[in-house]
């Protein structure tokens, strides 16, 4: 006699085809490998048309939907967000490339210190010197602005062969490889165009610190984003911090002081340069000169 794991399985194993969401009420059956659990709602409105999602039931309610969820996957369906292929936007046009300050981003100095506690007092704990190595990323960047978008492409395969392919804008990108930062500044105005650009922003930069801790991406790119809408504000950031229980430490402090003191004295020498170039030749001037 089986018992009801043993059976469960086999009715699993035996049934082929799984309901999916049509868009229009209907209820259809697809092939269970091309059927996938929308458990990333960007990703799900992207291929929501397509006929690839698991159908629920109306007003479900969460903890039945997660249920449900848990059933399609033991026959076969598999979450969205671990079948998508991203490809990386390629890199603008050189020509209409702008370099602006990193301030018109950003406070860099408030992101690298909550970057420090974040590292230090998250369940990473990463050592003091792998957190300095860390920031230095940050700290090389170079910004510019594009007026090309930013399009990032999401590819789905099908048991069949075919590949679906959305493609969606994401406003920044971080190469690595140049320690470049190319983002738009046209999302002031947009309707929601703070937010979306704050998402697009932090997970960037969490993508490019945390690039071999890649499990603790979201819970930094939260806080970054949380800050960008603060403005990256300093007395609402340390506020933030002590709420997240992260603080930085006499050796983070002293490098984040050592390297924006270097910051300051080349902005002060920079600013002598310009006022000494443009200062008017007085005739005591023309006098000692002579």
């Amino acid at each position: 006699m089986l018992n009801h794991s043993t059976s469960e399985k086999k009715l699993c194993e035996m049934l082929l085809k799984l309901p999916v969401a049509s868009g229009n009420n209907e209820i259809l059956l697809q092939e269970k490998k091309d059927v996938f659990i929308p458990d990333n709602l960007h990703l799900k409105r992207l291929f929501e048309m397509e006929k690839v999602f698991v159908w629920y039931p109306h007003n479900l309610v969460p903890s039945s939907r997660s249920c449900l969820s848990d059933k399609y996957r033991k026959i076969g369906a598999r979450s969205v967000s671990e079948c998508i292929c991203t490809e990386d936007p390629s890199l603008p046009n050189v020509v209409e490339l702008k370099q602006i300050d990193a301030a018109n981003v950003c406070n860099v100095k408030v992101l690298v210190k909550l970057i420090l506690g974040f590292l230090a007092c998250s369940s990473l704990k990463m050592e003091p010197k792998k957190r300095r190595e860390a920031m230095k990323g940050v700290l090389n960047l170079s910004f510019f602005e594009t007026v090309d978008s930013i399009d990032v492409s999401y590819s789905l395969s099908l048991s069949s062969g075919k590949i679906i392919t959305k493609r969606a804008n994401r406003m920044v990108r971080w190469e690595s490889q140049s320690s470049k930062l190319f983002t738009q500044m046209n999302w002031h105005g947009q309707n929601g165009g703070m937010v979306k650009y704050a998402t697009y922003f932090s997970e960037a930069i969490s993508e490019g610190v945390l690039c071999e801790n890649h499990d603790h991406v979201a819970a930094l790119s939260e806080l970054i984003r949380l800050a960008f809408l603060l403005k990256f504000n300093e007395e609402a950031i340390d506020f933030l911090m002590d709420s997240k229980n992260l603080q930085i430490f006499c050796k983070d402090d002293d490098f984040l002081s050592s390297v924006f003191a270097r910051d300051e004295k080349k902005k002060v020498k920079r600013k002598r340069k310009a006022y000494s170039n443009e200062r008017p030749i007085t005739k005591a001037m023309t006098k000692r000169r002579i």
